[in-house]
């Protein structure tokens, strides 16, 4: 506070009043100019959502089916398999929300509203996470697939790795 008082005392003495005058008037003009010129369009950094979650589980399946298909060829007496996986959905995006509860002696409301990210025309909701597709069926072939010990471990490995039920996956004989 005592600088401030200082630096009031040297600019009154050298004419201050003046320069204080012109720098508030050049404020002012600057925030008149910022009104007429047009605004810059300053976006939020976009994340195509809708194409990269479809993409995602497009590529979430073939994924699948690689992973499993080089396990199960390092399983005992299975040799080359080929892996088809069945998604039963395309998975679930799950957005944030903004609740607002009103409580009063005979009332109770609640309002639910997603939370909305950029300005105007280029608002988008607010992705908080997503939950990939599950798994519906699962059809394996491979050269042991003629033997049921190696059909057993197959039909285990595979139902492990895809949190899916034995009744759900189908083993058979890879022919060339």
């Amino acid at each position: 506070m005592k600088r401030l008082k200082e630096l009031y005392a040297q600019l009154s003495q050298i004419g201050g009043q003046r320069i204080i005058l012109l720098l508030g008037g050049a404020g002012l003009c600057l925030i008149l100019l910022s009104t007429v010129l047009p605004e810059r369009d300053e976006k939020v950094k976009e994340y195509p959502a809708e194409q990269t979650l479809s993409q995602t589980d497009a590529d979430y399946g073939a994924q699948l089916e690689a992973q499993l298909g080089v396990i199960l060829a390092k399983l005992s007496g299975v040799g080359r398999a080929e892996v088809m996986i069945t998604l039963e959905d395309t998975g679930t995006q799950i957005y944030a929300e903004e609740i607002a509860e009103e409580l009063g002696e005979q009332r109770h409301r609640t309002e639910n509203s997603y939370v909305l990210l950029g300005g105007g025309s280029d608002q988008s909701a607010l992705l908080e996470s997503v939950k990939q597709p599950q798994v519906s069926g699962v059809v394996i072939l491979c050269e042991g697939g003629d033997s049921s010990i190696v059909r057993e471990q197959v039909i285990r490995a595979a139902s492990v790795a895809c949190s899916v039920p034995t009744t759900q996956i189908f083993v058979g004989t890879l022919t060339d």
